[in-house]
């Protein structure tokens, strides 16, 4: 009897060790299919430092601070620092007289557009109140001068020209120089010397004393 029952406990033992077995081995197959098939799906991030290039991103958009880009203007006339300055693109009259110290007390604005838009190598001169156009006479000896001398005179370029250049034209002053790069500056190159009668105070008495003068 002992050893009937010895032996069916031995068999119930095996069973269970079998049975146990079998359900490891089920549970490690499983783990085995599912590290298989999530296993080169995820990728690690690393975390990105300031100033790193990575892959698919463009080197503006990693330093953007050095796509900004600027404007050289010359200040000139009744300010407190006549200077070159430098200012971001899109800034405008006022912002470079501000950078040039400001306005005099005895600065003449009523001409002056300070609203302008600001181009790269651009002469913003202020007059002084009361200050006079240059006398006619100095143009008309220069023009004398180079005639008797043989010489060509060089014309002025009214699309490039600085203040001082416009004002070696007959008639033109620090006023009218002004309004001329104005111009150019708020709606383009002139097409032809003949558009120069469109700026404000430039009529065709003036253009025809300045015809010869100039070119674009």
């Amino acid at each position: 009897m002992r050893e009937l029952l010895q032996s069916e406990f031995f068999i119930t033992h095996r069973e269970q060790v079998i049975k146990g077995g079998v359900i490891v081995l089920i549970v490690l197959a499983a783990l085995i299919v599912f590290l298989f098939h999530t296993g080169g799906k995820d990728e690690i991030e690393l975390p990105q430092e300031p100033g790193v290039l990575v892959s698919g991103e463009s080197e503006e958009a990693a330093h953007p601070e050095e796509q900004e880009t600027i404007v050289v203007v010359d200040v000139a006339g009744a300010v407190k620092t006549p200077s070159v300055v430098y200012l971001d693109q899109g800034a405008r009259v006022e912002d470079a007289i501000k950078a040039a110290g400001g306005l005099l007390d005895s600065a003449d604005i009523s001409a002056v557009n300070r609203a302008s838009v600001l181009t790269d190598g651009q002469k913003i001169y202020i007059p002084q109140k009361g200050e006079e156009e240059p006398a006619v006479t100095t143009n008309e000896s220069a023009v004398q001068e180079a005639a008797s001398s043989g010489s060509a005179v060089t014309k002025v370029n009214i699309n490039t020209a600085s203040s001082e250049e416009l004002q070696t034209l007959k008639g033109i002053g620090p006023s009218t120089a002004q309004k001329i790069i104005e111009y150019r500056t708020l709606y383009g190159a002139f097409g032809s010397i003949e558009d120069i009668t469109n700026v404000s105070g430039i009529g065709e008495k003036t253009f025809e004393n300045i015809k010869d003068q100039i070119t674009v």
